[in-house]
């Protein structure tokens, strides 16, 4: 083949002439296939031999063109076809349009690749009459998902050496090597579109005992207090050193977007990512799509390209927040039009409406796919309901409370709910708009507390919630039937305390509008946003659903249970309850822990050595050149700690009882002692990086009351100075006992390690540690440090000095009263110790209810309108692209998306193709 038919078979033409080409009056049809060796260079072409066959295109399948052709069997050549369509030959299928138009001229055929498939079952028959070859083909991914190879045939682990640690490899890397490795695909033929290399993963900062709350510059002004663990930082808006991110707060963290490390110790185990013998290449693009939450998919194109990519239908992707900044699935404003697809940025590809090439309408909508009240529930016991019904307005509730005010007044007895505390109210005040509601029942010694709810302020879900209290009230619960639908739901959303069964105390429910937070004063009154008044005819509502106006300050972690109605009037409203009934649709999501995934801080946090880890500056300069906010801290930090001694059996006698400190409220550990006179407080723990041996001499021999000492490095409590020592050293305890008191009962002497500054011009003799030594106080206060063997004063300085471990030897009472002579227990006090500050952050409420429940929704409304077209062949279609159709007979009119078609190839009567479509509905 010349280079000048390469080039036709590859040209590009304008859709207007391809619309012309398509409806022009005549047609001539011609099939090409070109015979290709494995790398897909052309062997030969074959003309004129199809007699006829069905080529079909699947938007779902990973599969995405099957061929079935029946041939003559012999070229032109009388070159029988069989001998060279062996299993080593690849077929290359090309259908052409003679080009009888007036433009482009010059090509007197149009050629249209339809995609290059392997040969999966030949048939030769021959008959009394003729003689006939028909193969059957898949494009190339029947190479890679065991149809004709694609198994592995060792065990694969997808792991890398990265500074000296085992890692695994990124996804997009995995997806890139088993294409080309085991798959044996040309690299320039492989195509990763969308497949992050590192992503900012939604995350949330723990509660981290022993930590401060906020987490600040290192280079912070000094007056600031908080965790200087922020190295580097940027912000669009804020200057570099007030940056900072607080305990609870969500933001982002930045991780290399691949399998979990492994991470093998007796905590913890995770394997590496592997595959195993006989599994097949396409599983591992399988995971790599279920890590990418099922939004993206994998196929090979008509040009033999191997493509992954997001699947093209529009629903919002939720595996990084970057894609959709308004997406409901990261902000728990409920936003309807997340619930389907937005189909304005798909390429429109072809306009079927008023063509004579259609012969052939069918609108077949699958009822019994419809449903219309979603229900999803958690792990954690959260259930988030979306139904589609006719959605209350405020103006409706409003006149219904206003006809209540016209049959009752104060003095009705039906008001009597509302007036439990001997204060008459009226059902509903018209100069304020707002309805009294009890929002805290009378428990002993206490009155009940109302609260007057402004209408033109509120949810429409508190409105009905009202509403419903009104009736149960007025008319009795024994009459279900007058109750609102969605009554019931709304009521149980408002936040009340409900006072307990002995009538002593409140017990709050878990209603999420809390009407106390709008009745209380200011500041919501100037701050409330709605977009125009509730009461208009056409009202509405945009709520900032982080106002106090619902418990937990907005948060949905705390939220139970949430309704909202995607409106009758709404582009979904024709599968209505109001008009089709209700039809359920329930699910459990196992990985979800909240309703909805709260707006987390546009604020990228990463450690100093997983920034290394991922490419270093140059990860921070995509961020700031994505205007993205980042936070680069330090691996680890200091963290407060109770020590063992003072939490085990220990913590109730002397010396320990007299420690105290909650390392959680951020509280050092002092030691107290009070005696006839006065009293003291001394400094303990610190951090120590070190080892102490006890009654040894630091070789393997015994020797009593010694403390052996490797070298260490040990860090002041309070001044967070460091000392170093870089030998070993001793200290010898003068433990001895003389028979001073023969009727005493055994006990236990006991005496401090401690932290001594200038300890060796303070405390000579004391050991050979530069920094510590033995000591101890009696009951007048008066403090003594071991020197040799025996006790000498010296003044403790409790600003400097700092306690760090206690060691006990035990003395005997019997014919005469003495001690052990040895350390029977030593007990450090320290209490700093690592933080790892990459484990301080949890993906808790990452996986949220509204992300299941807007799938279903997607799936059981926006598939139902299902429509096939027999249409003259428009060889240029792909699936998953939009047409538009109309027909009034069918009741067919709009856009609709491909999501697959079939080619009738046979050379003899009219050829058609079969095209299956479904609605695409604009966004509500």
């Amino acid at each position: 083949m010349n280079t000048d038919e390469l080039e036709i078979l590859d040209k590009e033409y304008p859709t207007s002439f391809l619309e012309t080409l398509f409806e022009h009056n005549q047609r001539i049809v011609h099939v090409k296939i070109q015979a290709l060796d494995w790398q897909e260079r052309v062997l030969r072409e074959i003309q004129g031999i199809v007699r006829n066959g069905t080529y079909g295109a699947d938007g779902s399948s990973n599969v995405r063109r099957n061929l079935s052709l029946t041939f003559s069997t012999r070229d032109r050549e009388n070159v029988k076809i069989i001998s060279y369509l062996t299993p080593g030959v690849k077929i290359n299928l090309f259908i052409g349009l003679e080009n009888l138009t007036t433009m482009y001229r010059e090509d007197k055929i149009i050629w249209f690749p339809m995609g290059i498939f392997v040969l999966t079952e030949p048939t030769l028959s021959h008959t009394t009459e003729s003689t006939q070859l028909t193969i059957s083909a898949q494009d190339k991914m029947s190479m890679l998902n065991g149809t004709l190879g694609g198994k592995l045939t060792t065990p694969i682990s997808f792991t890398q050496r990265v500074n000296g640690t085992t890692v695994s490899m990124p996804w997009r890397e995995i997806f890139l090597n088993t294409a080309i490795l085991f798959g044996n695909e040309d690299p320039a033929k492989v195509v990763v579109d969308s497949v992050p290399d590192y992503i900012q993963e939604y995350t949330q900062v723990k509660s981290v005992g022993g930590l401060k709350d906020t987490f600040i510059h290192v280079n912070a002004p000094a007056q600031v207090d908080g965790e200087r663990i922020i190295t580097r930082a940027w912000s669009p808006t804020i200057p570099e050193t007030e940056i900072k991110f607080s305990k609870n707060e969500r933001l982002y963290k930045l991780r290399r977007f691949g399998p979990l490390d492994p991470i093998a110790s007796n905590s913890s185990n995770i394997e590496p990512y592997m595959k195993d013998v006989g599994e097949t290449v396409t599983s591992v693009f399988d995971d790599i799509v279920e890590a990418l939450s099922n939004t993206h998919e994998y196929f090979y194109t008509r040009k033999g390209d191997l493509i992954f990519q997001p699947i093209p239908n529009y629903i919002n992707q939720t595996f990084d927040p970057d894609e959709d900044e308004g997406l409901g699935y990261f902000s728990y404003e409920l936003n309807m039009e997340d619930f389907i697809p937005n189909y304005l940025g798909l390429p429109f590809t072809y306009d079927f409406s008023n063509k004579k090439t259609i012969t052939r309408y069918d609108n077949n909508p699958t009822y019994t796919n419809i449903k219309n009240d979603f229900v999803v529930t958690s792990s954690t016991g959260q259930i988030l309901e979306i139904a589609i019904d006719d959605r209350p307005e405020i103006r409706e509730i409003k006149e219904w409370f206003i006809g209540v005010a016209k049959d009752f007044n104060a003095a009705s007895p039906q008001m009597s709910f509302i007036q439990k505390d001997g204060v008459q109210r009226e059902p509903y005040n018209p100069l304020t708009n707002t309805v009294p509601f009890e929002f805290r029942e009378a428990v002993k010694g206490k009155s009940p507390v109302y609260v007057d709810v402004p209408l033109d302020k509120i949810p429409w879900q508190v409105a009905l919630g009202l509403k419903n209290y009104y009736i149960r009230n007025i008319y009795g619960g024994a009459s279900p039937w007058i109750l609102p639908r969605w009554g019931q739901e709304c009521e149980s959303m408002i936040f009340k305390y409900t006072a307990s069964a002995d009538k002593t105390s409140y017990n709050p429910n878990t209603g999420i509008f809390n009407p106390a937070n709008i009745y209380i004063g200011e500041p919501w009154l100037a701050g409330y946003p709605i977009s125009q008044s509730a009461s208009t005819e056409t009202e509405t509502e945009q709520l900032d659903y982080s106002n106090p106006i619902f418990t937990a300050v907005g948060d949905p972690a705390f939220w139970s249970y949430y309704l909202d109605l995607i409106d009758t009037k709404t582009a979904l409203g024709k599968y209505s309850i109001a008009l089709i009934g209700k039809r359920q649709e329930t699910a459990h999501s196992e990985m979800a822990t909240t309703l909805f995934r709260t707006n987390p801080t546009e604020m990228v946090v990463v450690t100093e050595t997983e920034l290394a880890e991922l490419g270093g500056d140059s990860i921070l300069d995509d961020l700031k050149a994505q205007s993205q906010a980042y936070a680069v801290i330090k691996d680890i930090n200091d963290q407060l700690f109770l020590p063992e001694a003072l939490t085990g059996e220990d913590k109730g006698r002397v010396p320990y009882v007299n420690i105290t400190g909650d390392p959680a409220k951020l509280q050092e550990l002092k030691y107290a002692y009070q005696f006839t006179g006065g009293g003291f407080s001394v400094n303990v723990g610190g951090k120590f990086e070190g080892s102490f041996l006890t009654n040894e001499d630091g070789v393997g021999n015994e020797k009593d009351a010694n403390i052996f000492i490797t070298n260490y490095t040990y860090k002041h409590p309070i001044t967070k100075v460091t000392y170093t020592q870089t030998t070993t050293s001793q200290i010898q305890a003068p433990w001895y006992y003389q028979n001073e008191d023969s009727n005493k009962d055994d006990f236990t002497e006991y005496a401090f390690l401690a932290f001594i500054l200038n300890k060796n011009s303070r405390c000579p003799g004391s050991g050979s540690s530069n920094h510590f030594a033995l000591i101890k106080h009696n009951d007048k206060g008066q403090w003594f440090y071991g020197q040799g063997n025996k006790w000498t004063q010296f003044t403790f300085n409790a600003n400097t000095d700092v306690i760090v471990a206690v060691a006990e030897q035990t003395v005997y009472k019997g014919e005469y009263t003495f001690g052990s002579h040895r350390i029977d227990v030593f007990n450090d006090l320290f209490n700093i110790r690592d933080s790892k500050l990459g484990d301080m952050f949890t993906v808790d409420g990452a996986v949220d209810c509204f992300s299941t429940i807007r799938n279903l929704i997607y799936q059981r409304t926006n598939t139902a309108d299902v429509i096939t077209l027999s249409v003259l062949p428009v060889y240029s279609l792909e699936p998953n692209t939009l047409i538009y159709v109309e027909d009034e007979e069918t009741e067919i009119m709009g856009m609709y998306m491909i999501t697959g078609y079939t080619i009738n190839l046979n050379t003899q009567g009219t050829p058609l193709m079969n095209i299956t479509a479904v609605k695409a509905n604009p966004r509500i």
